[in-house]
């Protein structure tokens, strides 16, 4: 487990307030650690969303179709690869 060794600050109205240690307490935790929890997997949903993707059963035979053509030859595609990069 990390430690934790940081402080974050949140500015919120009182009715946020309430309502937040309300929740913590039915959850038999407090306020910081009912906060993190939330804020984690929101986090962790944000990012899944970003790094997969959902095809049905007919895009995800389109897609596997598609991997399995040879590559295309794509002359200014090939140039550019063979381009050193400008920070070289």
């Amino acid at each position: 487990m990390d430690t934790k060794t940081k402080n974050l600050t949140l500015r919120i109205s009182d009715r946020d307030k309430v309502s937040l240690q309300r929740a913590a307490q039915l959850q038999g935790s407090n306020l910081s650690e009912f906060i993190l929890k939330a804020a984690r997997q929101s986090a962790q949903e944000v990012l899944a969303q970003q790094s997969s993707f959902q095809l049905s059963s007919q895009q995800m035979q389109a897609f596997l179709d598609a991997l399995d053509q040879p590559a295309k030859d794509i002359p200014n595609l090939r140039e550019l690869f063979q381009t050193p990069p400008p920070w070289d």
